[in-house]
C-alpha cells in the first residue's frame, strides 16, 4: 500500500509541475527596431556583415511583421562576394 501511495503522488507532484507553469510570454518588442550582425575570421577580419531591420504595422486591420535582412560577404561553399 504504502509504494503505491508514493508512486502515485510521485507521478502527480513531476506531471503537475507544468501545470503550475506560467505560460511563455512574447517579450515586448518596440514598432521599430534595427541591429548589425557582424562574423569574423579566426585571425581578424570581416567574412560578413548583414543589416537588419524589423517593423510592425497594421495594414487592412490585421497586423503585419516586417522583416529586411540586407548581407554582403563570403558564404560557402562559394569563394567570392555575395549580396
Amino acid at each position: 500500500m504504502n509504494k503505491y501511495t508514493i508512486l502515485i503522488l510521485s507521478i502527480l507532484l513531476f506531471h503537475g509541475i507544468p501545470l503550475l507553469a506560467e505560460p511563455f510570454k512574447v517579450p515586448p518588442m518596440s514598432q521599430k527596431e534595427a541591429g548589425t550582425i557582424v562574423t569574423t575570421y579566426k585571425e581578424g577580419g570581416l567574412r560578413w556583415k548583414a543589416d537588419w531591420t524589423s517593423e510592425l504595422y497594421v495594414e487592412n486591420k490585421e497586423p503585419r511583421f516586417k522583416l529586411v535582412f540586407m548581407a554582403k560577404g563570403l558564404k560557402s561553399p562559394f569563394s567570392e562576394d555575395m549580396t
